[in-house]
């Protein structure tokens, strides 16, 4: 896999527009984004941002470092579990003995790929906390969540192994079994998923398609940040 480098001085140009647009809505207090500009941040806001500008990185653009440590300062504090490996949607607060973000799979696949993209350490128990939970809640019809499967399997593959391996297995085959076979709709995927009714056919049909396509489009994270030198 190669590393695009953005050479064209306008699309450099538009490139560095964008990015610091992207830089200048992050909460200078929480780390994170939101909706609105300054907002308290959340995890799914975190992670397209994040990947965002970790494309923009792999193009050649240099990342204040203040930037990205706000990124890890927000993802530490809304982190949960004996090890701080599971993820709500947000910072959590307890009130009453009760948890006002209660930790899911899809939470925490986003933020462990947001981990990823920061260079975080791949072995460590936050880490083994983070996969363990993931393939608990593996892909399945009763629960159909394309956003979890997308992120669930960007995070997969960037952490490699007998984990990844499985959890391809499952996300690949029910993805495939899904994809519709017959009639105008063919080559699409129905929008049935937690999310489908807000998003559409084209969002279904989108995510789905990501998901399959991860480990052809991208370099393993891992190696990715031991060989890419970003330029001024």
């Amino acid at each position: 896999v190669s590393i695009r480098r953005v050479d064209d001085m306008r699309l450099r140009a538009a490139l560095i527009k964008a990015v610091a647009f992207t830089i200048s809505q992050q909460d200078q207090k929480s780390g994170g984004w939101r909706y609105k500009k300054f907002q308290e941040g959340d995890v799914s806001m975190l992670g397209w941002q994040l990947m965002s500008l970790k494309s923009a990185e792999i193009a050649g653009v240099n990342l204040p470092e203040s930037v990205r440590a706000k990124m890890e300062d927000f993802l530490d504090s809304v982190r949960q579990g004996k090890s701080g490996g599971l993820f709500g949607y947000r910072r959590n607060v307890v009130a009453g003995g009760r948890n006002s973000e209660p930790v899911t799979p899809t939470m925490t696949a986003e933020a462990l790929f947001c981990r990823q993209m920061l260079g975080f350490p791949r072995e460590s128990d936050a880490n083994a906390e983070s996969i363990a939970y993931l393939m608990r809640n593996t892909p399945r019809l009763s629960g159909m969540n394309y956003y979890y499967w997308y992120y669930g399997t960007l995070a997969m593959y960037q952490h490699g192994g007998q984990p990844w391996k499985d959890w391809n297995g499952i996300v690949r085959d029910t993805l495939v079994n899904q994809q519709v076979q017959t009639g105008p709709m063919t080559g699409t995927w129905d929008p049935t998923d937690e999310w489908g009714r807000y998003g559409g056919r084209l969002y279904s049909t989108a995510l789905a398609t990501l998901t399959l396509e991860v480990y052809y489009r991208l370099l393993p994270l891992y190696r990715m940040n031991e060989t890419t030198d970003a330029v001024p």
